[in-house]
């Protein structure tokens, strides 16, 4: 059973502490991966191991134009969208 499919259990503190301890650690300026650290960090105390592992990511992005640029809510032209 992988990680995600089991039962919800409170985040790791330690495993937490201890990622946070290694992204200062890591050959880059601290912070200056932003979110990502905070993530990283998160992830390590959900799956209660410092190196938190994501074996299979999908990401999948969607864009409409659902009528905002007519309403005057978009910032934007409608051209941007197919951009």
């Amino acid at each position: 059973m992988d990680w995600w499919d089991g039962t919800v259990r409170a985040s790791s503190e330690h495993a937490a502490a201890a990622a946070r301890a290694r992204q200062q650690q890591l050959t880059k300026p601290p912070g200056s991966l932003g979110k990502l650290e905070s993530l990283a960090i998160q992830f390590a105390g959900w799956q209660d191991r410092s190196d938190p592992r994501l074996d299979k990511v999908e990401i999948r992005v969607f864009a409409g134009d659902h009528g905002v640029v007519a309403e005057g809510v978009s910032a934007f032209p409608q051209a941007v969208t197919v951009q």
